[in-house]
């Protein structure tokens, strides 16, 4: 046997000696000491030897010191059977010290390590004794119950004692109180856990290492720095040469190393690795040295500042930029006058950039558009046939939201057709495109084009071109201020009077009425129109117009030739030409399109016949707005009516039942309550009458639901022909039951009318073969009568019919009954 030193248990070796010297005797005396009848076989035995007297006392005298041992030892010894369920047949005393149990109670249980071992350990001992039979010694850690109730921890050794057969005979064991020593451990694990999880979750890359390069901490922060494990750190042969490839870097690294080593320590020194991945990382290095006996050890942390050095980078960049902004930004603001503005832009630009052109493409409500200033021309737009194309409605939407176009290489970036055709025929390869927005709306688009040897274009340089682009924008804000102050004013004024005059109504007839007469007369106008387009007739048709030539003009015009229609069945826009040959109308015509979510619903047109100049670009934005405005009062208006029927059909369907298609219990109860209070103050009669249809359970049951329902269509359709009145009213009551509304009805009108009701239902002869009163569908009917007062409720002319109703069930049912109401 082993024996082991815990806690304050210190066994002396001499007793354990004594132990492995006597244990067979032990044995022997097992059955001694745990079965007093064997004592007459004992009593021979020690006669057949009473020549060796002397020899039998030592043997006792060592029996009493081995006892003596035992009892004042924290080693208890113990045997068990070795089937089934090893129940101890000896144990030493000393275990009432160790376990608080008297021996006998521990020999009387036959289940020992069953009752007293936690239900998590159980399987543990059973295994323990599994293994002892295989390997003949074996050591087990695992809980028993003391007797106050708590479970310790023993360390038990067992072996098997064979008999001269080899067979099993017992098992001989000790074990000790190992407590203390499991409390410590679990100490020491909770507080190697605090410390584990410290390292893992503090914001810094963590490392412990000796001179030799052995690792022995690299926190999950590290490797997310580095992009290396502790596998890889304790792997590599100089993990320094690893993060440190240079010979430069890596001198520098072994020179803070030895700094280390002599100083004991070294704070917030920056330095430069390549992580895993081959990105290059600025950290913020500490270490201290640790003595270890003869080894000593590192502990460093790592902090990734790349961030913050990015950071102190960008800023550097952006004072650099700001300043140049600022130069930009003086010379543009030199002047007033538009024209000045944009070409200093475009110059001032290509010198700064030095790219090879730079222009500003206005941009028109209607997405088309034109160069307005621009450096080193490009020849060949001045020779193209068509105009340019449009910007796509997406394009233009990211546009106006401020969204800034990067192209490095027209034939590898990723580009929209559309907006590649409008690339294309600005003879670009490579450009920046930067929306220039005057007040929130896009005016137009600074384009910096660098064709030769396509760069690679540089955010910062992108943001550059956006921030001068504010300026531009609020330069040309500037620009309208100082040039078109009163006109804009005037414009303004125009406009929330055509939007005041559109939004007095919902009606489109009296809108476009309003609004084009006060078009013509805010913007002194020859003539006004407005033209709707219809799709599947494919023609124009006017619907409002204001001018000298109204009586000429037909309410719809023919379908339009062939030579005037647009390349595609969807009218766009319409050129002045085309409402020319729709009008018949010469002059300079101004078609504004209609577009109503993304259909164009028609086209304003403006004529101007002495507009030998053309139109100025503030009368196109102010009739655009216009436009605008009347495409959002023509959507208004179309949701107002969509509305109007949505809301009575929900009406509808919030009164009616839907199954008989008769007022629905909402209907009724709101009805009822109304004719209430108009009955009170005419104090004219109300009656209620309700119906059931006799036996409806046994008629669903014996031709089913879908009979059931279309009887129930019958029924209420046949109630609601039989009344005449238009204030009487049929609702679906619930289930089966059905409730009749008649205002200004007597008891005897009332009557009458349920004897024409029940007469009426006998004609249907709608079968019930499951009837008891009759082969036909028949009614029970409850007829309450009264005279609305403060008095008494609605609630109350119900319950009447409710009780008549009962009665008349009662009375065997195809009857009717009614109750007298006190008021009437």
């Amino acid at each position: 046997m082993k024996v082991i030193t815990l806690g304050r248990s210190i066994l002396v070796h001499k007793c354990l000696s004594l132990i492995k010297t006597l244990t067979e005797w032990i044995i022997r005396q097992i059955n001694f000491m745990q079965y007093p009848d064997s004592q007459n076989e004992t009593a021979d035995l020690i006669e057949s030897n009473a020549n060796n007297n002397g020899l039998l006392n030592r043997s006792f005298q060592t029996q009493e010191r081995v006892k003596q041992l035992l009892e004042n030892s924290q080693v208890v010894i113990f045997s068990c059977q070795p089937q089934p369920k090893y129940p101890i047949i000896f144990i030493s005393n000393n275990v009432k010290i160790l376990l608080g149990y008297d021996v006998a109670i521990l020999l009387k249980e036959k289940d020992v390590w069953h009752t007293y071992v936690p239900p998590s350990d159980q399987d543990k001992w059973q295994n323990a004794f599994v293994q002892l039979l295989v390997k003949e010694n074996y050591i087990h850690e695992a809980q028993f119950l003391h007797a106050n109730g708590n479970f310790c921890w023993l360390r038990v050794e067992m072996l098997l004692i064979k008999d001269e057969g080899g067979n099993i005979s017992e098992i001989l064991g000790y074990f000790v109180d190992i407590t203390d020593r499991k409390e410590a451990e679990m100490q020491l694990s909770t507080a190697e856990n605090r410390l584990k999880t410290v390292i893992e979750t503090v914001g810094s890359g963590i490392t412990l290492s000796d001179q030799k390069g052995n690792f022995y901490i690299f926190n999950s922060k590290m490797t997310e720095i580095t992009g290396y494990s502790l596998e890889d750190a304790q792997s590599h042969s100089d993990f320094l040469a690893l993060l440190y490839p240079g010979s430069k870097s890596y001198s520098q690294a072994q020179s803070r190393l030895d700094n280390v080593a002599l100083m004991g320590s070294i704070f917030n020194a920056e330095t430069t690795i390549p992580t895993k991945n081959g990105e290059l990382k600025t950290l913020l290095l500490s270490t201290v040295m640790m003595e270890d006996q003869d080894n000593p050890l590192f502990l460093s942390t790592f902090q990734d500042i790349t961030p913050l050095k990015r950071a102190e980078k960008a800023l550097c960049q952006m004072i650099v930029q700001e300043h140049l902004i600022w130069e930009i930004t003086h010379k543009i603001r030199q002047s007033l006058n538009l024209e000045d503005i944009l070409n200093t832009t475009v110059t001032e630009v290509q010198q700064l950039l030095e790219c090879d052109r730079v222009f500003i493409y206005r941009i028109f409500p209607n997405r088309q558009g034109k160069i307005i200033a621009e450096t080193n021309p490009n020849e060949l737009l001045k020779t193209q046939p068509s105009p340019t194309p449009l910007i796509p409605l997406d394009c233009y939407e990211k546009f106006s939201q401020g969204g800034i176009r990067v192209l490095n290489n027209i034939h590898h970036d990723p580009t929209d057709p559309e907006m590649f055709k409008v690339i294309k025929y600005w003879g670009i390869d490579s450009a920046i495109m930067v929306p220039l927005l005057e007040m929130n709306q896009l005016w137009g688009l600074l384009i910096v084009d660098k064709n030769q040897g396509l760069p690679h274009w540089l955010k910062w340089e992108a943001n550059l071109l956006r921030q001068i682009s504010e300026q531009v924008g609020i330069a040309i804000q500037q620009s309208h201020l100082y040039q078109e102050t009163q006109d804009q004013a005037h414009r303004a004024q125009i406009l929330n009077q055509v939007i005041q005059v559109i939004r007095q109504s919902l009606d489109l007839d009296t809108i476009f009425s309003m609004a084009i007469t006060e078009i013509v007369s805010v913007l002194g106008l020859d003539r006004a129109c407005i033209l709707q387009y219809l799709p599947q007739q494919k023609q124009w048709q006017e619907v409002a117009c204001f001018g000298d030539h109204h009586s000429i003009i037909p309410s719809v015009f023919p379908p339009m030739q062939q030579t005037y229609c647009l390349e595609s069945d969807d009218f766009n826009v319409l050129t002045s030409e085309e409402i020319q040959h729709l009008t018949g109308i010469l002059g300079n015509w101004l078609p504004i399109p209609l577009r109503v979510g993304s259909e164009t619903w028609g086209c304003l047109g403006l004529l101007k016949q002495q507009n030998l100049n053309g139109w100025k670009e503030s009368e196109i934005e102010l009739t655009c707005a216009i436009s605008e405005q009347l495409a959002i009062a023509i959507q208004q208006s179309k949701i107002y009516q969509e509305l109007q029927i949505a809301n009575q059909q929900l009406l509808r369907l919030a009164t009616i039942d839907g199954l008989t298609q008769v007022a629905n219990r909402r209907r009724f109860d709101q009805y009822l309550e109304q004719q209430w209070q108009d009955l009170q103050a005419e104090k004219s009669s109300l009656a209620l009458i309700l119906c059931d249809i006799d036996y409806f359970k046994q008629y669903n049951d014996y031709y089913g639901h879908l009979t059931g329902d279309s009887c129930l269509k019958k029924v209420a359709q046949a109630l609601e022909n039989i009344l005449r009145d238009p204030v009487d009213l049929v609702a679906r009551y619930g289930g089966e039951e059905f409730a009749i509304i008649l205002p200004h009805t007597s008891w005897n009108q009332a009557i009458k009318l349920a004897q024409h009701i029940q007469n009426s239902m006998l004609q249907l002869q709608l079968p019930h073969a499951n009837s008891r009163v009759s082969q036909w569908l028949t009614l029970s009917l409850g007829i309450a009568c009264t005279i609305p007062s403060d008095e008494i409720s609605p609630s109350a002319l119900i319950g009447g019919a409710d009780q008549a109703l009962y009665l008349a069930k009662q009375q065997g049912r195809a009857c009717y009954c009614t109750h007298e109401m006190d008021a009437i």
